[in-house]
C-alpha cells in the first residue's frame, strides 16, 4: 500500500494511520470532542472504547480480512493529535504494545510533531500533556485494573459524564471520584 503523505504502521501490515489532504475515503472514524475555551483532547474513555470496538469489528471482519485497514486524519493539528491518541490507545490496550512502542510508531516517517493536549482553563497553558503521557496513563490504568473494556459500561460512563447527572468519573473505581462541580437540578 503506497500512501502519498505521512503514514505509520501499527500492526504487521494490516493497520495504518494516514495523514490525508482531505476527509474523504476509507475512514474508520474520527471522533470529535466538544471543546470549552481553547481546550482539546485527549478523548475520553467512552470515545476510546467506541473506537476500539469499531476497529476490532473491522479487523475481525471476514470481508475485510485480506484488506489493509486505514485510520486517516487531516492536517488539522488537534484532529491529528486526537486520531494519533486513539490508534495509540488501541495499540496499548489490544496489541499489548508499550506506550513507547506505540508512540514511536506514530512518530515514524516525516510526520510533523504532535500538538500537546490542553485543558479547559482560561489563559496560557502552563504544562504540556502529550500523547505519550496519555498512553502511559492508559497502561497504568490497565495495570492497576482501573478500567477493563471487557466489563466497561459505556452507557453508564456517558450518563454520569453529563453535567445534569453530576459530571463525574471514577478515577480509582469505588475509591476516588472526580467531578467538575455540583449542578442545581438533577434530571
Amino acid at each position: 500500500m503506497d500512501f502519498p503523505l505521512g503514514q505509520c504502521r501499527l500492526v504487521c501490515s494490516s493497520l495504518y494511520m494516514w495523514l490525508a489532504k482531505r476527509e474523504d475515503g476509507a475512514a474508520i472514524l474520527n471522533m470529535p470532542s466538544p471543546s470549552f475555551y481553547a481546550d482539546f483532547g485527549p478523548l475520553n474513555l467512552a470515545m476510546v472504547y467506541r473506537y476500539c470496538c469499531k476497529l476490532n469489528k473491522k479487523l475481525k471482519s471476514y470481508s475485510l480480512s485480506r484488506k489493509k485497514i486505514v485510520h486517516y486524519t487531516c492536517f488539522d493539528q488537534r484532529k491529528r493529535a486526537n486520531a494519533a491518541f486513539l490508534i495509540g490507545a488501541y495499540a496499548v490496550i489490544y496489541l499489548k504494545k508499550t506506550p513507547e512502542e506505540a508512540y514511536r510508531a506514530l512518530l515514524s516517517g516525516s510526520n510533523p510533531p504532535y500538538l500537546p493536549f490542553r485543558d479547559a482553563s482560561f489563559g496560557n497553558c502552563t504544562y504540556n500533556l502529550t500523547i505519550l503521557d496519555c498512553l502511559q496513563g492508559i497502561r497504568k490504568g490497565l495495570q492497576h485494573g482501573f478500567f477493563d473494556f471487557e466489563t466497561f459500561d459505556v452507557d453508564e460512563y456517558e450518563h454520569y459524564e453529563r453535567v445534569e447527572n453530576g459530571d463525574f468519573n471514577w478515577i480509582v473505581p469505588g475509591k476516588f471520584l472526580a467531578f467538575s462541580g455540583p449542578h442545581p437540578k438533577s434530571k
